[in-house]
């Protein structure tokens, strides 16, 4: 019979949760650095919404890489 492990997830799996948790300062820099590269390349620009448009919601995801790297 396999036996399967099962692991607490230590990543937030929100904004407030990265915000709030003891890690929320490189979570912070993670968040800076994601968005400094996507306007470095010209990803998306801000601009007003328009009354006629729909919004296109986004979610950060947040992943710890091997050798303790965090990643937004």
């Amino acid at each position: 019979m396999e036996e399967t492990a099962y692991y607490a997830s230590t990543n937030p799996t929100t904004y407030i949760e990265a915000k709030n948790c003891q890690n929320s300062q490189k979570w912070q820099k993670a968040i800076e650095l994601e968005l400094n590269t996507l306007k470095s390349q010209g990803t998306w620009t801000l601009v007003e919404s328009l009354k006629d448009r729909k919004i296109l919601k986004g979610k950060w995801i947040y992943k710890t890489k091997p050798g303790n790297i965090y990643k937004a």
